[in-house]
């Protein structure tokens, strides 16, 4: 072979891999393209559905109804306070408070954490329905003292109230957890002093008052999310919803023993000292009433938060 075809020959092949290296730098460029575009609108979609749940909150029938005492919920500007960027915070960003909406209270409730490692995560990945999520890991709670000047939303013996809440455990056996609970923060605890939604080592749900309780009648699985609805009146009748919009569980209890204390009001903690019965898994929101709400307006509930966390009800 002549020393002008081996030229030729060289040539020929430094321009066919020439050639291949533009290629796969053309394919990069589409896939980074194609990434950032599937990026783009799936971070386009999920602010869209943000858009549309803010709506369908501001538009909820929580606010008009008489007596709510609590609204602590995630979707909306403001509802809670970032470690880092505390306007807006970010996923897996630590929290510093859950601040209430309440439009009825000029008193509203502030549930904080001033200690880092105590501080639940913000989260929007895993959640109910792919929302923002307060999210425990068996470790951290939100409170209100009022030995700190915070408020609670219970008054001292108040014996006729509805607490309600969305919420997913990632667990279901071999601990206790408290979703929402206001307490005295004794750590020898008398009876009758609490007021809290609580889960139980044995895999049920149900009204925690410390010795006046009801707690054995709703199971609930783990990685499920739930609406729960809870009513006490001051006759002593106790009334659990759980993802309806009627009752699957009553009984009673003394009501002549239950004296809800008001020294603090808890989220994902028992509120005492010594702090037991941490949540393990997500809460959404969280509703309190200081009565007893009626059959339609708990309906009217439940279906809005149906519609906001794509939860089925019955």
């Amino acid at each position: 072979m002549t020393k002008k075809k081996l030229t030729k020959k060289f040539k020929n092949r430094f321009i066919k891999k020439g050639f291949s290296l533009v290629e796969i730098s053309i394919v990069l460029l589409i896939v980074g393209i194609l990434i950032s575009g599937i990026t783009t609108y799936s971070r386009l979609v999920k602010q869209m559905k943000l858009s549309a749940v803010k709506h369908i909150t501001a538009a909820s029938p929580v606010p008009a109804i008489k007596g709510l005492a609590l609204w602590l919920e995630t979707t909306m500007d403001g509802s809670i306070t970032g470690a880092v960027n505390p306007l807006s915070p970010d996923d897996n960003e630590k929290i510093v408070s859950w601040n209430d909406i309440n439009p009825q209270s000029q008193s509203r409730i502030i549930v904080s954490q001033n200690t880092d490692s105590l501080r639940p995560i913000y989260t929007t990945l895993g959640t109910i329905n792919d929302l923002p999520a307060v999210k425990f890991n068996g470790g951290q709670f939100l409170q209100s003292l009022k030995s700190t000047t915070g408020n609670v939303p219970l008054n001292q013996g108040d014996d006729s109230f509805t607490m309600i809440a969305v919420w997913q455990s990632n667990v279901n056996s071999s601990v206790n957890q408290a979703i929402l609970d206001q307490n005295s923060t004794s750590t020898s605890q008398p009876a009758g002093n609490r007021a809290g939604m609580l889960l139980t080592i044995g895999g049920t749900y149900g009204f925690c008052g410390e010795a006046v309780d009801y707690l054995n009648c709703q199971q609930y699985q783990a990685k499920t999310p739930y609406i729960s609805v809870i009513t006490v009146a001051n006759n002593g009748d106790v009334k659990i919803y759980t993802n309806s919009v009627t009752a699957q569980c009553s009984s009673s209890i003394s009501s002549t023993a239950l004296n809800i204390s008001d020294q603090g009001f808890f989220v994902g903690v028992k509120g005492t000292n010594n702090a037991t019965e941490f949540m393990n898994g997500l809460i959404q929101e969280a509703i309190i009433y200081d009565r007893v709400i009626s059959d339609e307006e708990v309906r009217d509930i439940v279906r809005y938060l149906a519609k906001k966390f794509n939860i089925k009800i019955i």
